[in-house]
């Protein structure tokens, strides 16, 4: 390191306290002496010259040889910019710090770059060109910029010229960004030797962590609760619970105030994901932090996101430019979070899960996304994209090249495509969990739905099913569950708003209160509908209000409450569970299956594109094990939503002759004779959809089969009474 000074007495200085910091192997002072060296004759005779063989010492690979005196007088040097490939070449200089007589920076950078100090891979830092307004520096430096010779940015910096209240907090911010500069620059800084200094920060955030947790599920749990009257215990937990969160506070503000978030900060702030990362030792650590300090690093992590992968790839895919009327190149590139390589527009779905998935799953816990619903859309909207585009790439691989085979495949369902563990670990991890923690907002809810409908609705009851975890609710603080407790409180809180719509729904006011309990249902669909079935299952007389409220539900929510009704039907399908489905006779169905069996005819009928295929197909399996109690669901399917009146299985023996003499007549005798002239309005579309399921993929003909198989079984068996 070579330092240059004019002054011969500070020269002493800073020799001496060089000295004193037993730095004098590897700081030279040089004295400068004007009118009788020149600074390039003042390099030579002490910094060693070398041939261009010395090049792997700079930062930047092909260093050129010297700039050469123009020839045109008149004009500027840096139109005039030639290299040479010279073998006798001083060494140049790798970083070059400026701050010295303000009139001779121009000059000084020009006289370096012409005898050969200042080469390509040469780092030049000039201080103080806005606060002395160095004019001449930045445009000579703008316009090699624009050139393409040199690459140049301005950094905002005060450090001495700024109030003393804000020197300090403005000399970390500075300190901070050029650790970043360095670290980005390749072998200039190891972030690995910084981790044993952040040891005491990491400690910190992991008990402090602790401490969240406890209070977090203490106020959860406390959650509709009432006291009646305080006591000394109350007084005494309320004590605790001040101490703690004094605690807490304190713990937050010494980890928010360290050098380890301000350098995640400056790292997160120019978008260098991977060298963040260096610092943070486990995702855990991640997480720990996007929880305590939400607005912090949270924010911080979404805004990197979304500027620096989301956006560019949304303004290509989904919202290109020939579509905002922008008539510029509509090539747009990626930027990947080591700011080394570029993704192109031809993005797939794997690269862009690949990149989304380490910093978002950082953020689930803390729930800080319900800032940014805008981007959660644009996540939703790129996501959809990508899927289509993938099922089209699919589609275009599979067709034949005979256009006859190629209409024939037009109608197949194409919405529907396979995805991949990662992809599907996003959506179960991220996406579909992250919905939980937004307020009531149906765009949200058809933006999460425009992606879920091009998969498979199986893959979607899976993503349903971990959506509910091992409980809702009260249940989510189970030791066992995995579930944030972010998403646990929003769950209690829309549990408790269902509730107390509820409470107020009648046939008089279904409409009005069937809104409120539909705006609860668009971020928490599983609370909302899980509630509203266990109702169902206990009052037999609501099911005609539930299924006029549902109607104001978005898609997402009825898709939902298809598979909340598959798995009340599974519940006590194995021999572990408790819950009977036959009364205590043992003959007759319970009142809560009787009354899902009411319920799940009467909602296909009033909702028939939500798809009803998997309860089909659990039938099926219930049969080929030899259960029939189910069968009650498919009666009502076939009678009450495709209307099909031969589903009803009324004995024979119970008729009257009239009543047989009308089964063997027309639509309007049976009419006549059973329902005694009372016309049931039937839903066209859901009829005709039940019969086209049903025949399709021969499940018709397999129930039909099984059913067959069923009426040899032994229904009542019992031994002989002996003595």
């Amino acid at each position: 390191l070579y330092t240059v000074e004019v002054d011969p007495t500070h020269v002493n200085i800073a020799r001496n306290l060089i000295r004193l910091a037993q730095l004098e192997d590897f700081i030279t002072v040089l004295e400068l002496c004007p009118g009788k060296t020149t600074l390039n004759e003042l390099l030579q005779e002490n910094i060693p010259t070398s041939s261009s063989s010395s090049s792997s010492t700079c930062s930047r690979p092909s260093p050129s040889s010297p700039r050469q005196q123009p020839e045109n007088k008149n004009e500027p040097l840096h139109n005039q910019v030639t290299y040479n490939n010279d073998h006798h070449t001083p060494h140049p200089i790798d970083f070059l710090f400026v701050d010295h007589d303000k009139d001779l920076y121009l000059s000084d950078l020009q006289h370096l770059e012409q005898t050969g100090w200042i080469q390509a891979g040469t780092y030049v830092a000039a201080d103080n060109v806005i606060f002395a307004q160095i004019d001449n520096y930045r445009e000579y430096v703008q316009t090699l910029s624009q050139k393409g010779i040199v690459q140049t940015r301005l950094e905002d910096a005060q450090i001495e010229y700024c109030e003393p209240e804000q020197q300090q907090q403005q000399q970390q911010d500075n300190l901070y960004n050029m650790i970043v500069l360095l670290a980005q620059q390749p072998n200039m800084l190891d972030l690995e030797a910084l981790r044993p200094h952040m040891a005491v920060t990491i400690t910190n955030i992991t008990a402090a962590t602790k401490l969240w947790t406890t209070l977090e599920r203490t106020r959860i749990r406390s959650m509709g609760r009432i006291r009646l009257a305080s006591s000394s215990s109350s007084a005494t937990k309320d004590s605790q619970e001040q101490e703690q969160l004094a605690k807490l506070h304190q713990y937050r503000t010494e980890i928010s105030s360290s050098p380890f978030v301000g350098l995640l900060q400056a790292f997160l702030k120019q978008g260098d994901w991977n060298h963040a990362c260096q610092l943070v030792p486990t995702p855990l650590i991640w997480s720990q932090l996007c929880t305590l300090l939400p607005s912090i690093i949270g924010e911080r992590i979404c805004t990197h996101v979304h500027d620096t992968l989301v956006e560019p790839l949304y303004h290509t895919l989904v919202d290109p430019p020939c579509l905002r009327g922008d008539n510029k190149n509509s090539k747009t590139t990626v930027v990947t979070p080591n700011s080394s390589t570029t993704m192109a527009t031809t993005t797939t779905l794997e690269d862009v899960i690949q990149l989304l998935a380490e910093p978002l799953y950082s953020i689930v816990d803390s729930g800080c996304i319900q800032s940014h619903p805008s981007f959660y859309c644009k996540v939703c909207r790129l996501l959809g994209a990508l899927m289509k585009q993938k099922k089209q790439d699919v589609t275009t691989q599979q067709l034949p090249k005979n256009d006859a085979n190629r209409n024939n495949h037009d109608d197949d369902d194409d919405d529907e495509i396979e995805i991949g563990d990662d992809t599907y670990n996003f959506l179960k991890t991220f996406l579909v969990p992250s919905l939980s923690v937004f307020g009531p907002n149906p765009a949200l809810s058809s933006e999460l739905w425009s992606v879920l409908k091009l998969l498979p609705y199986a893959t979607r009851y899976r993503l349903y099913s971990d959506w509910r975890g091992s409980g809702l609710e009260q249940d989510a603080l189970r030791p066992s569950s995995t579930k944030s407790l972010v998403q646990a409180r929003c769950e209690m809180e829309a549990g408790k708003a269902a509730r107390y719509a509820l409470k107020r729904l009648s046939k008089d006011n279904v409409r009005d209160m069937g809104r409120q309990v539909s705006k609860v249902t668009h971020s928490n669909p599983l609370v909302v509908l899980s509630t509203i079935l266990n109702q169902i299952e206990s009052y037999g007389n609501l099911i005609e209000m539930m299924v006029e409220a549902v109607r104001f539900v978005t898609p997402l929510s009825l898709d939902v409450l298809g598979f909340c009704i598959l798995q009340r039907l599974s519940v006590g399908s194995n021999d572990s569970s408790n819950r009977s489905r036959l009364k205590g006779d043992g003959v007759n169905v319970s009142q809560w299956l009787a009354s899902i069996e009411a319920f799940t005819g009467a909602f296909y009928k009033k909702c028939p594109d939500v798809e009803f295929r998997g309860i089909l197909c659990f039938l099926i399996h219930r049969l080929s094990e030899g259960h029939v109690v189910e069968l009650g669901v498919l009666r009502t399917l076939l009678k009450t939503a495709g209307g099909y009146g031969f589903a009803d299985y009324t004995s024979s023996a119970s008729l009257s002759k009239e009543q047989l003499v009308g089964r063997t007549g027309s639509q309007l005798l049976k009419r006549e004779t059973f329902a005694f002239g009372v016309v049931e309005k039937l839903n066209q579309k859901s009829s005709k959809l039940i019969r086209s399921i049903l025949q399709s993929d021969g499940m018709g003909v397999t129930m039909l089969i099984l059913l067959a198989q069923v009426r040899s079984r032994i229904l009542f068996y019992q031994e002989s009474m002996t003595a």
